[in-house]
């Protein structure tokens, strides 16, 4: 029977077992993932109710041919929701879970072994089959692996730890961020992002007293939803249609369809929504000195407008603003960090492969069975998901490893979304299932 592993047990990590078990592919499963559920990962395992979705419930089904799967999932525990809505993202996590748990009771059920190994993957090595090793000591041996890992998280800058000292912390969504909150401090957020907006409204539900400041490099910050959903289909996009492929003509050709948009009654999150689908595409078109561009000068207000807060959190934010407790710092950030009981990194992900804090990615690079991409953001991959060999190695004697989500984000900007994990987890759930190596070991 051939064997896969899936490095990493979150969200990508439940689409493909859904997958597999849609096609009832002939293989044994192996997910190592330390937590004790797989599905929520870290981006759903918040216990703070307030820290909503991003996007509206009726479009997060765990198969693109069901995207109100989640909804229908909420009525059958008793919740009420339409698919407008902005759900827990804790109540998310619980869903991946199940998806998870019915997946692998499929397969069982088919003959097939599914095993959740408790421990991280640290390694991997391909002596003949591909091992991976762990942090337990022990190793798997695999036919195929997936790497379905989240992003890298991200460390204050030097500068401002060494300001910070004992008060800065790397983990925003550490015990010690979340919930140790001292009473009345002050916290200062280095970054202005979702990540931010969760922190400051945790920190001010968990202290009454605390007040936060934010603090980034360009000062802009998430837009909101609208409260009913907007008409996408309805917007002209045909500014795309000969543009050039420079991050600038991008930007030109984005202005005049929002332009066009309000012409007619439509939005600019009408013209954001409707290019996702052309997203992946248009970035690829790019040559890599443009893509550079792109991240230089536009790449953090695109993020503010593509990833957008739920109404109800925006109006939050409005009100702890309003009544000066949530405050953008203007001024020296070296004067805000003085002023603060508290500095805690909000920043992001991490942005160059090179520096990934994450073990078995150093292995995939040391070991040369994976290559960064040209900016050095993640990692090569073909339409498939599996990693491209690097320079001087034949394909064919490259070794059966994919990846989904957030290493590819150089090669495909928008990776790590729920719509875009849902549709790459398919992809590579059919590379497997229709491989040349299916029925037998590795070459």
């Amino acid at each position: 029977m051939t064997k896969i592993a899936i490095v990493g047990g979150g969200c990508a990590a439940a689409f493909l077992l859904a997958e597999l078990a849609a096609r009832d592919t002939a293989a044994d499963v192996t997910v190592i993932e330390p937590a004790s559920r797989i599905g929520p990962g870290g981006a759903y395992s918040t216990p703070d109710p307030q820290h909503l979705l991003n996007v509206r419930a009726g479009v997060l089904g765990a198969s693109a041919n069901d995207p109100d799967g989640f909804v229908r999932w909420l009525r059958e525990h008793g919740v009420d929701s339409t698919s407008a809505q902005f759900q827990p993202r804790a109540r998310y996590g619980d869903y991946l879970a199940d998806v998870a748990s019915d997946a692998i009771e499929r397969m069982r059920e088919r003959g097939r072994s599914v095993e959740h190994r408790r421990a991280r993957a640290i390694g991997i090595r391909r002596p003949e089959r591909l091992e991976v090793q762990l942090d337990d000591e022990s190793t798997i041996v695999a036919d195929h692996v997936v790497v379905a890992i989240g992003p890298a998280p991200s460390r204050l800058p030097d500068s401002i730890r060494e300001l910070a000292g004992d008060r800065g912390i790397d983990d925003p969504w550490s015990a010690e961020a979340l919930t140790a909150v001292p009473v009345g401090a002050t916290t200062l957020l280095i970054g202005m992002g979702l990540t931010a907006v969760d922190l400051a409204l945790t920190t001010c539900t968990v202290d009454p007293a605390a007040t936060v400041l934010t603090v980034s490099r360009t000062g802009l910050a998430p837009r909101a939803h609208l409260v009913e959903p907007g008409r996408p289909a309805d917007v002209d996009l045909s500014a795309f249609d000969t543009v050039d492929a420079t991050a600038d003509a991008y930007a030109a050709a984005f202005d005049r369809s929002v332009s066009r948009a309000e012409i007619v009654g439509l939005d600019w999150r009408d013209v954001v929504d409707a290019l996702r689908p052309r997203t992946q595409s248009l970035w690829r078109a790019l040559p890599p000195a443009e893509q550079q561009r792109f991240f230089d000068h536009y790449d953090r207000a695109w993020e503010c407008i593509r990833h957008r807060m739920a109404p109800a959190i925006a109006q939050r934010v409005a009100q702890l603003e309003q009544d000066g407790r949530l405050r953008r710092w203007s001024g020296p950030v070296e004067d805000a960090i003085a002023e603060a009981d508290r500095v805690i990194n909000c920043t992001g992900f991490g942005t160059s492969i090179l520096d990934h804090a994450d073990p078995f990615v150093r292995s995939l690079l040391q070991r040369r069975l994976a290559e960064p991409d040209a900016l050095r953001i993640g990692v090569r991959a073909d339409v498939d998901g599996r990693l491209t060999p690097p320079v001087g190695r034949r394909a064919e004697d490259s070794p059966s490893i994919y990846v989904i989500g957030a290493l590819r984000r150089g090669e495909l900007l928008e990776t790590t979304a729920v719509v875009e994990l849902r549709d790459q987890a398919a992809i590579v759930a059919n590379a497997l299932a229709t491989s040349r190596q299916h029925h037998g070991m590795q070459r």
